[in-house]
């Protein structure tokens, strides 16, 4: 499936809202229709060469970070929202935010907490 929406690339357009209807929630589409420009704008100027690249490699390539994740040396707190395709990482502590894979734009004062949250880890 990953490799046929990547095929559709092309329609430049069409594929950027694509992927703003996934990575972000259909409450956050309805409460807050200003959020998908938020996220398509940026990508809008960005070729159809350099949508391609980046789809392929955050996409197709994915490589899996669990290890990586599960071997940090530092505190760490991870971010989901509660319906990003993601998922929480395993071992790792985790607060769950509402929201889709771009919760940061979608629950900010949520993640703003957060990061006041690991600021105060390093003390």
């Amino acid at each position: 499936m990953i490799r046929l929406q990547h095929s559709g690339l092309l329609f430049k357009g069409f594929c950027m809202k694509q992927a703003a209807k996934a990575l972000m929630t259909r409450e956050s589409h309805y409460n807050n229709p200003g959020l998908m420009e938020q996220l398509i704008s940026p990508m809008g100027k960005l070729s159809r060469k350099e949508i391609r690249y980046t789809s392929k490699a955050v996409r197709i390539d994915a490589m899996d970070a669990t290890e990586l994740m599960q071997n940090l040396k530092m505190p760490v707190i991870a971010l989901v929202g509660e319906k990003d395709y993601v998922g929480a990482p395993p071992g790792i502590e985790t607060i769950v935010v509402k929201g889709g894979h771009v919760s940061p734009l979608e629950t900010p004062d949520e993640v703003n907490n957060l990061i006041l949250k690991i600021i105060g880890l390093a003390k």
